[in-house]
């Protein structure tokens, strides 16, 4: 018997502008996607890429993404899944809490669709079924970070380090692959009632972000230690997540949505006792030019002060591992066209000391609503998300209209903005990509 074999996909054009400034063309591409699935007598193969051309860093630029490539087997009951494929496990939006699994391409950030950030991740997954429960087994032997923009990009995320200070980032490098890059997952799901899921995983895996080792290179005059470069060496420590998620039907077409994730130990940044940015970014922005010499001398003095004791704690690479719990609760109401969901957010570090750099509870609120016309034909859209420590928001609002069968456009922008961080604030801030405020435009055709 012939494998039956059926062919899908798009290809889009998509331009978008800064807001601010001189308009500039942030991004402009011309993307096939191509999806290839095949029935197999006692299973099915699937693949998916991308072929990207990005003109507006380059009219030649072209690459290739192999988003999906895997095999799955019917068995007894059961299925498995070999190969790149993508895995969602969670449910929360605009953040990723118990949707762990799959890596996520942040190297164009918001200039992509949210769901074309999760690439595939390659493994061996096995599914045992019984009856409308499950249990999920997932296994990767390479680990595979997230992509981040690359360093001096307008997207850049920087970990915290004092600005009047030269920094590099250095790559984790590659190693030969052992048993004990192995990374695995467990995930039981069960539906008790219909409209009602509950899930929960255990899990030996790294976090797709790094932390960041930190070693000072110094320059020594005079007698006093100066600092000349701070270096950044990416680390992913592997360690043991726990997460639960659950939806629950409250009434009618309102539900609850509940995600907590619990981090053995997740790398936080942190300076010695009597070291600030501000005093660092002051010292070392003093000209000393016109300077009187003592004064010039207790200025080396201190800044040899706190040369020496970042020294003292390069050892660890100023990171400290904490216990950390992440987690998301919500409400979500889809009726007549409307879908309308609020969630809250936060993070606490367990074990908290008052030297580290990220906050011992972070918190945040998103607010999605959405409304569709005409049959579905077209659709509002209006999505944003508000960080509580630091003031700071994102605003994504689209109106996407299907022109014809297999014809859609999208018009829409991403707005980013509150007020300025403080030197050395531990999380990402949105304040920070406001002149990169933009609006869009995307045309696909399906198939």
């Amino acid at each position: 018997m012939y494998a039956q074999i059926s062919w899908s996909g798009y290809m889009e054009n998509y331009n978008a502008v800064t807001t601010t400034g001189r308009n500039e063309l942030i991004s402009g591409r011309n993307q096939l996607r191509l999806n290839l699935l095949a029935s197999l007598p006692d299973g099915r193969a699937y693949v998916s890429s991308d072929i990207r051309n990005n003109y507006s860093f380059s009219p030649d630029s072209v690459n290739y993404t192999l988003r999906e490539a895997w095999v799955e087997l019917y068995l007894p009951d059961s299925d498995l899944r070999i190969g790149r494929q993508v895995i969602v496990w969670g449910q929360a939006d605009g953040a990723f809490i118990a949707d762990l699994i799959s890596p996520v391409d942040f190297s164009e950030f918001l200039t992509r669709s949210f769901d074309d950030l999760r690439t595939g991740v390659d493994a061996i997954s096995y599914t045992r079924y019984f009856g409308s429960n499950s249990l999920q087994l997932v296994a990767n032997p390479v680990f595979q970070p997230y992509t981040l923009p690359p360093p001096g990009s307008r997207w850049d995320v920087r970990p915290p380090v004092p600005d009047s200070l030269n920094s590099r980032i250095e790559p984790a490098g590659q190693h030969t692959i052992t048993l004990r890059d192995m990374q695995a997952a467990v995930r039981l799901s069960l539906r008790p009632t219909a409209g009602s899921d509950l899930n929960m995983a255990v899990m030996y895996w790294r976090p797709g972000l790094p932390a960041y080792r930190k070693t000072l290179q110094i320059t020594e005059e005079s007698g006093f230690r100066l600092p000349e470069l701070l270096n950044l060496k990416e680390r992913y420590r592997p360690t043991i997540i726990t997460t639960v998620s659950s939806v629950f039907r409250l009434a009618g077409n309102l539900n609850s949505q509940t995600e907590i994730a619990w981090y053995h130990r997740r790398d936080a940044d942190y300076l010695p006792e009597n070291v600030s940015f501000e005093r660092i970014n002051e010292l070392l922005a003093t000209d000393t030019q016109n300077l009187p010499i003592e004064e010039i001398i207790r200025l080396a003095g201190e800044i040899d002060f706190i040369t020496r004791s970042l020294e003292a704690d390069s050892a660890n690479g100023l990171l400290r591992a904490k216990p950390l719990i992440s987690g998301m609760t919500g409400l979500r109401y889809a009726r007549s066209g409307w879908l309308v969901s609020a969630q809250y957010l936060g993070e606490l570090i367990i074990d908290y000391e008052e030297l580290l750099l990220q906050d011992e509870y972070y918190h945040s609120a998103t607010l999605l609503m959405q409304r569709s016309f005409r049959r579905d034909t077209m659709t509002l859209r209006a999505f944003t998300r508000y960080n509580f420590n630091g003031d700071d928001f994102w605003i994504n609002p689209e109106w996407q209209y299907d022109i014809s069968d297999g014809i859609s456009l999208r018009i829409g922008g991403h707005f980013f903005g509150g007020k300025l961080p403080e030197a050395g604030y531990g999380h990402v801030h949105f304040r920070n990509f406001a002149s990169n405020s933009f609006i869009y435009g995307g045309v696909r055709a399906y198939w």
